[in-house]
């Protein structure tokens, strides 16, 4: 993802879930954006919540509250314009699907 995607990611979650960050209450252990981040670090390399709690400076439990609490935003947002391929690259050509039904027979 490029850091425009990431920050389009960003500002996307940010209108979703806009009191993450308010002032009343315990504060959270990151702030959205770090939470964001350390989701896609989770999707992108299957990592154990633990470590990635020790890489990001929170708990194993605040990495899993997270994720159930963002994953399902993210999942929405990367579903928008502005994400994915889009085209396909050159040289290539839709696959035939009977070449390759009889070539795995």
């Amino acid at each position: 993802m490029s850091p425009y995607q990431l920050s389009l990611l960003i500002g996307r979650v940010e209108r979703r879930l806009p009191a993450w960050d308010q002032d009343l209450g315990r504060p959270r252990a990151l702030p959205l954006w770090r939470a964001v981040i350390l989701l896609c670090f989770l999707l992108r390399h299957d990592a154990v919540q633990e470590m990635a709690g020790e890489l990001f400076g929170c708990s194993q439990p605040a990495v899993s509250r997270y994720g159930t609490l963002l994953r399902p935003v993210v999942r929405d947002s990367l579903g928008q314009p502005g994400f994915g391929i889009a085209r396909p690259p050159r040289g290539s050509s839709p696959p035939n699907t009977e070449d390759a039904a009889t070539t795995y027979r």
